[in-house]
């Protein structure tokens, strides 16, 4: 899968997601945007002592996303930072709540309720924010379809991002604080990965479903369902993704980073 390339996060959140990406380097990648906030003042051998690798395989990684050494990671990671924040920036004030929300109805095929929409969105962000990390399974074309949402948030100080699905979906070993996100605009994956979701379901207790499927609900695990005004799946529905995910973040950040 590829990704659109402004900014070596968007390169790194790709890493993450291939499921051709070598798991070492896989781990270094979470481990870098995890450690995000502080990157541009700890030393390399720091990084390597946090990706439990060595400072020889932290230097192939670099090479591998095209960088000379660590300072010119570091400067790349720093350059797209600058350009992703004036992005968001520009994209801030050019909207508002009232047009984000006016466009989901626009979108919707079914009944857009719009306070119990914001609420279960502001119910989410409540779990992120206090989550460690946020990790988003799915289809693969609705997990990429959160690129952008991965992006912002890691500038908003949270750590996300999409596990690959090979076959099925991959459940991975994380903290149990993590809150994991499922997408299934129209419950199929879920019904295709039942046996997964419900191993997922026994190992954590913080997940968040977006779908437009009205049979899921919430439960002991369950903490927190997006309704999606839809009805099956279409081109419509992976525009209506998109600007709930805007919206969303918008929240987010009207909510902690102001």
């Amino acid at each position: 899968m590829s990704f659109p390339m402004n900014s070596m996060i968007s390169m790194l959140l790709g890493l993450i997601y291939s499921s051709l990406t070598e798991e070492v380097y896989r781990n270094i990648a979470i481990e870098i945007l995890s450690s995000y906030a502080q990157l541009q003042t700890i030393t390399q051998k720091e990084l390597a002592q946090k990706c439990n690798v060595t400072i020889s395989t932290l230097n192939k990684f670099y090479a591998s996303v095209g960088c000379r050494s660590y300072n010119d990671f570091k400067r790349h990671m720093k350059d797209g930072e600058n350009i992703r924040r004036a992005q968001i920036d520009m994209r801030f004030q050019k909207t508002d709540e009232k047009t984000m929300l006016d466009n989901i109805r626009a979108l919707a095929k079914t009944p857009f309720n719009r306070s119990l929409f914001v609420h279960s969105v502001q119910e989410y962000n409540e779990l992120a924010y206090e989550a460690p990390r946020i990790i988003i399974l799915g289809g693969n074309f609705s997990q990429a379809l959160t690129l952008h949402y991965q992006q912002d948030m890691i500038l908003f100080g949270k750590l996300v991002y999409a596990y690959p699905s090979v076959g099925t979906i991959v459940i991975p070993e994380v903290n149990d604080k993590t809150l994991f996100v499922l997408i299934s605009q129209s419950g199929n994956t879920l019904g295709f990965a039942k046996d997964k979701i419900a191993e997922l379901k026994s190992q954590y207790h913080k997940i968040s479903v977006i779908t437009g499927n009205s049979s899921v609900v919430k439960d002991n695990s369950i903490k927190n369902v997006i309704r999606m005004p839809i009805e099956g799946e279409d081109e419509v529905g992976n525009t209506l993704l998109v600007e709930m995910l805007r919206y969303m973040k918008y929240q987010y950040h009207e909510m902690y980073c102001r």
